[in-house]
Parts: structure tokens; sequence; C-alpha cells
């Protein structure tokens, strides 16, 4: 059985991950992320790991106030039939603090490509 590759949509997973966890230990939790995604059988296109960042606004968790967090960014493909059932299991994960799966627009350059034009003076 083959899979159609026509029939795979493009998504956009961003993560984020509480601080207080070593280099390790982020890496163990972006590794059950992907495990979770070939689960479903998706496929990884691109990540990127944006680093420790302040939130917009604060977060409480299990009786923490979060002020921050690590960011993680994918870009995946995926049947649409099964994204669902990724997005169900991934609230799962208890150490992603928060998440955003959303359809990447196919005509949308993102922003780590993007070349910012010089003005003009």
């Amino acid at each position: 059985m083959s899979k159609d590759i026509s029939l795979a949509h493009q998504y956009e997973l961003t993560f984020l991950v509480p601080p207080g966890y070593t280099e390790t230990e982020l890496d163990t939790i972006k590794k059950e992320v992907e495990t979770l995604v070939k689960k479903h059988a998706g496929k990884i296109e691109k990540q990127e790991d944006w680093g420790k960042k302040p939130l917009a606004y604060k977060i409480k968790k299990t009786g923490k106030i979060i002020e921050e967090a690590n960011y993680f960014y994918f870009e995946i493909s995926f049947d649409p039939a099964k994204a669902q059932a990724f997005e169900r299991d991934l609230y799962l994960v208890t150490k992603v603090l928060r998440h955003l799966f959303v359809i990447a627009d196919s005509n949308e350059t993102t922003v780590s490509t993007m070349v910012v034009p010089e003005t003009q003076n």
C-alpha cells in the first residue's frame, strides 16, 4: 500500500516548553513530538529551535506562574484525516505548555527565509 503524497497538506506547528529543562531534556521533549508526528504518518519538512523567549502574557500551570518559554517550530506534511488525531494526542504531552497547529499558507514566505529590502532614503 503506497502513500499518495498529493493528499498531504502542509501544516505549521509551534509549541512552547516551560523553562527549567536542560538541553538534553528539551531534546527528549522535541523527540517525543517528532515520534508523535511519525505515529500519525506525518513527515517533518523543517525544524527550528527559536530558543527561550518571554511570553506575551503570564501562564499559570501546576501552581507556577510562567513568564518565558522555549519555542520550537516544525513544518509538517500530514494527511488531513490524521491531523486532528495528531493534535488531540499533542494535548496529552504534558511537558508542552502551549501549541499552535495551523494549515500552512502555501503562498506565504516564512519569516526565516524572508529578505527585508533596504529602505531608500
